[in-house]
């Protein structure tokens, strides 16, 4: 398993902040444009975008996975999901300053994480 550092990247589903990707497999290379990813917090289907930042996985992207490869990447989705997210609620990052109830919008605090 080889593990390549990448930009700051945020989970959509879940706002966990990584900046690491580990390859299971022995390739050379770190991640490359349109490699998938699985957010290790919440289990949502990523992918790497141009500049290697994580961003949600398109569902045509989705369609184009190999049914082998597919399963396993389910298999790593339910595993995670069945632990449990590592965080909570976000932390840092976009959604930590979103309102956390619906209706009229409520004041937000500052976000104080460093980008």
């Amino acid at each position: 398993m080889k593990t390549t550092l990448t930009p700051i990247s945020y989970c959509p589903e879940c706002d966990y902040r990584f900046t690491v990707a580990s390859d299971l497999t022995d390739a050379p290379n770190g991640p490359s444009a349109g490699d998938i990813s699985i957010c290790i917090n919440c289990g949502e289907v990523l992918e790497f975008n141009d500049i290697l930042v994580a961003v949600r996985a398109e569902q045509s992207t989705i369609n184009s996975i190999p049914r082998d490869q597919w399963l396993l990447i389910r298999d790593a989705v339910d595993a995670i999901r069945a632990r449990g997210r590592l965080v909570k609620k976000p932390i840092c990052g976009p959604l930590a300053t979103q309102p956390k109830t619906r209706g009229p919008a409520a004041p937000t605090k500052p976000n104080k994480c460093k980008r």
